[in-house]
């Protein structure tokens, strides 16, 4: 089963992030069935870890919410929609992101 577009949105992300993850989208053989997925991958020194990649869309849950920025699907299974809000932001060269204040992931694999 699919999981259904949410309207409210878990992960805040910013223009210029959402650009930069289409631009990693747009090098994939097949980049329209592309979502961007992030996921908690286990907690350090107190913060979460995140997994952070670009997975086919429909291989999205039930359970799992799908969010909508124009034509880029975010997936967060739904093992992880407890986490806390965060904001993912384009710092040069990397995308970052950011949750309850502190630094959560930064990485050239984020796509």
């Amino acid at each position: 089963m699919n999981a259904e577009d949410t309207a409210e949105p878990m992960l805040a992300i910013t223009e210029p992030a959402i650009e930069k993850v289409r631009g990693f989208r747009a090098q994939s053989e097949d980049p329209e069935s592309q979502a961007l997925w992030v996921e908690v991958s286990g907690v350090s020194d107190g913060e979460y870890v995140y997994k952070i990649s670009l997975n086919e869309l429909h291989g999205a849950r039930q359970d799992d919410v799908v969010q909508r920025h124009g034509d880029l699907a975010i997936v967060v299974p739904g093992s992880s929609s407890a986490t806390p809000a965060c904001t993912m932001s384009s710092q040069d060269p990397l995308p970052t992101a950011t949750c309850d204040g502190s630094t959560a992931w930064r990485s050239a694999s984020a796509a």
